[in-house]
């Protein structure tokens, strides 16, 4: 008998595989960035089929495979979010800069609470995307200039959002230019 893990994670990514299969990419809080397939997942029969979808936060139990997790059970906690495009910016950032389990928990929380908040109406999408970006990058090393790194020290929260968007060309510069720097 397999180990169940339990965890929460936010789906990044799916794409389908075989017939009725599914292969998807979620940040977790215990592992990092995992692949997870999801067998049967697209038959109407399936429990997981409304609870593993694109930019949503899932509790999930897995058992790890040889190359690969398997979900033994998911259940949704939050839907994808109402700024879709910005989430997916940011959610392909993250595929593209973050190794397969490295585990980050400050990455996951960070994750987290902006898919928390771009759940709200009204938000500066623009703000909260660069204020994103930009703690992505200083938990994952590339620190960027040294008088946004306030950004990163406290709480991602709604109120920081007017201070991001007085320093949003700034901010968007230095994001340009580390994610240049990194030749990814």
């Amino acid at each position: 008998m397999y180990p169940v893990y339990k965890t929460e994670g936010i789906v990044l990514k799916s794409a389908p595989q075989g017939e009725s299969s599914r292969i998807f990419f979620v940040y977790t809080s215990e592992f990092g960035l995992i692949r997870l397939k999801a067998a049967g997942i697209r038959k109407l029969t399936s429990k997981l089929r409304f609870h593993l979808e694109d930019y949503s936060l899932v509790s999930l139990e897995l058992v790890r495979g040889k190359d690969i997790w398997w979900p033994v059970a998911a259940r949704k906690i939050i839907a994808y979010s109402f700024n879709l495009k910005v989430v997916a910016n940011v959610a392909n950032l993250v595929l593209r800069l973050c190794d397969l389990e490295e585990k980050n928990l400050p990455l996951f929380e960070d994750l987290k609470q902006g898919l928390i908040i771009f759940q709200k109406k009204g938000i500066d999408n623009e703000a909260l995307e660069a204020v994103l970006v930009l703690r992505l990058l200083a938990r994952l090393g590339y620190v960027g200039a040294d008088s946004l790194l306030s950004f990163v020290k406290m709480p991602l929260a709604p109120e920081i959002l007017p201070a991001a968007r007085e320093k949003l060309t700034y901010m968007v510069m230095s994001i340009n230019e580390t994610l240049k720097q990194t030749s990814l």
